[in-house]
């Protein structure tokens, strides 16, 4: 099997699909195209069939009851330990440790059942969705790892239209091959960048951003590429102008100006250490490309009032043999 997996609760009555572990109380099939906790504790179970990554996600809709309730990164050792996003009157963002619940933030909850609610977590960022629009965002790095499942808290909730997996890190592929190969190998290089990572985790894409994307994030884009041609030929050497993107909500914390600079700062990276901490300054081997130098260009900042993001743009020149 591969995630992201789909429930849609339509099993016959008492029984749960397998796949699904329960690791408190007890989470049934309905009959009726609800899966519901038949006791009002802690009912938990989580998607054991694939490994996750540590960025993941769980969604669920919620159906009616008090919580219903979203976890990520759940193991169960001497007890229950993760996080979990309770909606109900009161909204609750929870972390389990060792079945030790703790609330690090609540909120007023949302208008009656039906909502779909989702918890993404990547990195320390949390980030909790009602119908598609961000409800909060909480930090908290003492789970690193675990699997994304569903359940309800101290209530007898009905969830359906389960859905678990893995945060989408990967970029598409690119028509033409070359271009996605240079966009691809400086990916990997920014993954690579702990003053990157800290603040975006994985969420580098190539491209284009998701449609519900989590700022901050970085977004890269070859924009033009020049052969270097001789009386001979073809040298295969190329240089190519590419894109970066870094993306920040200012909603998001008490400076996104200065977070969204510092991520393309970090992007840039100096040589005040004799070596590059960024692109710029990069030479050698990129992911297989010969890599030949990697110059700093262009700077822009923008901010669209729509989507509510700054945006600081940032161009590289690329050297590189084919």
């Amino acid at each position: 099997m591969a995630l992201p997996s789909l429930d849609d609760c339509n099993g016959a009555i008492n029984t749960l699909a397998g796949g699904w572990t329960n690791d408190l109380g007890t989470l049934r099939y309905t009959g009726l195209g609800r899966l519901r906790a038949f006791t009002a504790e802690h009912n938990t179970m989580r998607w054991t069939a694939d490994p996750f990554d540590p960025a993941q996600y769980a969604q669920a809709q919620w159906d009616g009851g008090q919580f219903g309730m979203v976890l990520t990164r759940q193991t169960l050792t001497t007890g229950l330990n993760g996080y979990g996003f309770a909606v109900g009157p009161t909204v609750y963002f929870q972390r389990f440790d060792g079945g030790v619940v703790s609330n690090l933030a609540t909120f007023p909850g949302p208008t009656a059942a039906p909502h779909t609610i989702r918890l993404e977590s990547d990195g320390a960022t949390h980030r909790l969705l009602v119908d598609g629009v961000e409800h909060a965002v909480h930090t908290d790095a003492t789970h690193a790892s675990g699997a994304a499942g569903v359940g309800t808290y101290l209530a007898q909730a009905s969830l359906d239209d389960l859905e678990v997996g893995n945060l989408a890190g990967t970029p598409p592929p690119i028509p033409g091959g070359g271009a996605g190969t240079l966009v691809e190998a400086l990916r990997d290089r920014l993954l690579t960048l702990a003053p990157v990572t800290d603040l975006v985790g994985s969420r580098i894409y190539a491209l284009k951003f998701p449609q519900s994307v989590t700022a901050p994030a970085l977004r890269l884009q070859e924009i033009d590429r020049v052969a270097a041609m001789q009386l001979r030929g073809d040298d295969h050497l190329r240089r190519s102008r590419v894109q970066i993107d870094a993306i920040e909500s200012e909603t998001h914390g008490p400076d996104p100006y200065d977070t969204v600079h510092q991520l393309a700062a970090a992007v840039r990276g100096d040589l005040t250490t004799g070596t590059p901490s960024g692109l710029v300054g990069f030479t050698g081997d990129l992911s297989g490309l010969a890599v030949r130098a990697i110059l700093a260009d262009d700077l822009r900042e923008s901010y669209d009032a729509e989507t509510r993001m700054l945006r600081v743009e940032v161009d590289v020149l690329v050297w590189f043999h084919v």
